[in-house]
């Protein structure tokens, strides 16, 4: 059940349309649940107003409504305007240069105001999410999605369809975040509360599935109500009007009122009694020290000799700080180093774990092959090793040429993958991949009638690199297809596109990655990472429990451990260099891990 609260109606005009589409696009779903739609929403008396939240029971999602469309391209994240279709795309607050500025401000506000609403254990509000809604459909540039995966949580998107936003609420469900219905059904009858009043009509119009809008008063009059809802305070009975108190109670007041003069003339009394004995106090002491001054007039002079004690007495006493400020810098460098070897050697423990288990699971196998028996049987072994694999060669190429044929006779109408030229490079790379939501209308090879439409069996579907394309069925779910279109035979929740021979995928869990259709072998699990990207140099950045660091395919293949830190941020390799943070500080390395000037 939908309940819809508009606070005051939008200023602009294409805004107020888009709120309206988002409301009856809530109200047409089924089996949903209690969701709270609040629009033009102030958090604050005075504050600017959110363009719109909805609350469900697993998510607290921040809307930043756009009433345009158009290619989008974000030159940066988080600072600079964007720029949609050839216009600079600001957020609605003067101070935000773009929509990704103005949530990162709002849902700061909103997760300061909603804390004294609710407990921890209901909501961690460090899960609210943001979405940018589109008026008209939006695509994507190049550009943007490189932009999303900076981001350090992941908690803002980008909806180029409208009407794909119930199926992205779903999306954006958290475990982290669990409201009852009666929590939420209670909340909105808070806010509905003072709509329900005689003497005075509501500030915000309250929605239902069978309610229709009632009349609006200004914004800063239903602020103050709610806010007087909120504090509990209801209850509190209304004045009595004047010349209607009874005289009981007008004497009872009285009582009241001499009692409290009665109780304000003691605690005088006992301040004044405080402040005479501390003026007591502080003339004994002025007294001892004019005692003490004289007798120091009076003493003998100090001897040469006690003043050399006195100057050697201050020389070791700064000695002796310099050696303990010394002590304390020691003790710090031995701490930060301790903690960089615990991280390395619980680094060292996983890795070593992960090699444990896939040694264990080969160990069978190994065991069983024969030892060769004598000093000839090894040369025969290597010669039948050698007839084998020409014969497996002249196969492979026979078989490369004969689809080399079938290519070039036979699939002319099959579309390329898409590729873009490098600025400054005379070669054209394939994209990473697309940005949210966008929908590639390349079709794949079509050399196979076997395989099925694309655009029947997938949602969408992404250039082809590395001979692969990632596509997105529907449900959400990726996968991969092919240059013949064939699906792989495992589906992920998140994917990467193949680069370098390998692709990062993410299933119940955790990352890994892979190297092509073949199905997982149980007896070598892979390696699992809270994060992982893309290989580019022959490194491929990841997320462990203690921070970042870098991997190699080598050491996917369990051949030793990485040389790199465990960065507290880290960026990937782009033409042998990367950004890290570590300790506060940010610096270049190179691909083996060394500091770049």
């Amino acid at each position: 059940m939908l309940h819809n609260f508009l606070f005051s109606p939008f200023s602009d005009a294409g805004q107020g349309q888009l709120y309206e589409q988002v409301r009856d696009i809530l109200r047409a779903e089924a089996s949903t649940g209690t969701t709270l739609l609040l629009g033009n929403f102030a958090v604050e008396e005075e504050g600017v107003a959110l363009d719109a939240v909805i609350v469900r029971p697993h998510s607290i999602t921040l809307l930043v409504l756009v009433p345009r469309g158009g290619q989008l391209q974000v030159p940066a994240l988080s600072y600079g305007a964007w720029q949609l279709d050839g216009k600079p795309l600001a957020g609605t607050l003067a101070t935000a240069d773009n929509p990704y500025e103005q949530f990162r401000r709002q849902k700061a506000a909103l997760a300061a105001w909603l804390s004294s609403q609710f407990a921890p254990e209901q909501a961690n509000l460090q899960f609210i999410t943001g979405l940018v809604v589109f008026a008209a459909p939006v695509t994507f540039g190049s550009s943007v999605e490189e932009q999303l995966t900076q981001q350090p949580d992941g908690s803002f998107h980008l909806l180029g369809n409208l009407q794909q936003l119930s199926r992205r609420l779903v999306q954006l469900a958290r475990p982290e975040i669990d409201f009852s219905e009666a929590d939420l059904a209670e909340w909105a009858r808070t806010l509905a509360a003072p709509e329900q009043e005689a003497e005075i009509s509501s500030a915000e119009p309250f929605y239902s599935e069978a309610e229709e809008p009632v009349a609006t008063l200004p914004a800063e009059r239903s602020f103050l109500r709610r806010a007087w809802g909120w504090l509990g305070a209801e209850d509190v009975p209304e004045d009595v009007p004047y010349g209607g108190q009874p005289a009981a109670r007008a004497a009872a007041s009285t009582a009241e009122k001499q009692r409290l003069e009665q109780m304000q003339r003691e605690a005088q009394a006992q301040v004044q009694q405080q402040l005479q004995a501390l003026e007591a106090r502080e003339a004994e002491r002025e007294r001892r020290i004019e005692e003490l001054r004289n007798q120091l007039a009076q003493a003998p002079p100090v001897t040469t000799e006690a003043q050399e004690l006195q100057e050697r007495l201050a020389t070791e006493s700064q000695e002796k700080a310099a050696l303990e400020a010394a002590i304390q810098a020691s003790r710090a460098e031995s701490e930060a180093r301790n903690r960089d070897l615990d991280a390395k050697i619980m680094q060292l423990g996983q890795l070593i774990e992960q090699l444990n288990t896939r040694t264990a699971a080969t160990a069978g196998p190994l065991q069983a092959t024969p030892a060769a028996r004598g000093g000839s049987q090894l040369p025969k072994q290597r010669q039948r090793l050698l007839r084998t694999a020409a014969v497996v060669g002249g196969v492979t190429l026979l078989g490369a040429g004969v689809w080399g044929l079938s290519r070039l006779g036979g699939t002319s109408a099959a579309t390329a993958p898409v590729s873009t030229a490098t600025a400054g490079s005379g070669s054209a790379t394939e994209h990473t991949r697309p940005a949210a939501e966008s929908v590639t209308t390349d079709p794949a090879p079509a050399n196979d009638s076997d395989a099925p439409s694309v655009e029947e069996a997938y949602e969408a579907r992404y250039p082809y690199v590395d001979g692969y394309a990632r596509v997105r069925m529907k449900g959400g779910a990726y996968t991969f297809i092919d240059q013949n279109g064939h699906p792989f035979s495992a589906t992920y929740l998140e994917a990467r596109d193949f680069l370098e021979g390998y692709a990062a995928v993410r299933d119940q869990r955790g990352w890994q990655y892979i190297t092509g259709p073949e199905p997982e072998d149980p007896a070598t699990p892979p390696f699992l990472f809270l994060e992982a990207y893309s290989f580019r140099d022959g490194l491929a950045r990841v997320r462990l429990e203690p921070g970042y660091t870098y991997i190699t395919k080598r050491n996917l293949a369990g051949q030793g451990p990485s040389v790199f830190q465990l960065y507290e941020a880290a960026t990937d390799f782009e033409n042998g260099r990367a950004e890290v943070t570590l300790r506060g500080d940010r610096f270049i390395i190179d691909s083996t891990g060394q500091p770049v000037e």
